[in-house]
């Protein structure tokens, strides 16, 4: 139970950022480590070194994947990382889903501070080789599907 609104407010921000920006940027990253076999292979012909200065070329090659293997586990993690046709993001609300004014001022609030956010973002961005995309607001889906 809960003993306070503050606790409750805790425990609401709290879910509501796992399920939202945490799963949006662990679930949408793997695309990027996942989609280069040798970074996390999904599977190993056989076992690998148990000693430093063993591993060769050849012996790398021969404990990675296979191609069909390889291709097969890129593919389930694009799949898994792609965004739906008709997905909604952080903030976009369906506007008949509201009527009452103090909902839709809270809204109006909140979509402005996601806006400040994506902005800080990308300003941020600007200075880095490879853009930190995955808690965009606009590419942070409002709850987790699969």
């Amino acid at each position: 139970t809960f003993e306070s609104m503050d606790q409750m407010i805790e425990i609401l921000t709290s879910l509501i950022f796992t399920f939202s920006c945490q799963h949006a940027a662990v679930n949408f990253s793997q695309k990027d480590h996942f989609g280069f076999t040798p970074n996390a292979p999904a599977i190993l012909r056989q076992p690998p070194p148990t000693k430093k200065g063993q591993a060769t070329l050849k012996s790398n090659l021969a404990t990675l994947p296979s191609k069909s293997q390889a291709a097969k586990a890129i593919a389930t993690v694009y799949i898994l990382t792609k965004f739906s046709e008709d997905e909604r993001y952080l903030g976009n609300y369906s506007a008949t889903a509201w009527d009452d004014k103090e909902a839709l001022d809270a809204i109006n609030r909140f979509q402005d501070k996601l806006e400040d956010i994506s902005k800080n973002i990308k300003e941020r961005n600007k200075k880095l080789d490879v853009p930190y995309t995955y808690l965009l607001p606009e590419r942070i889906p409002n709850g987790t599907a699969i």
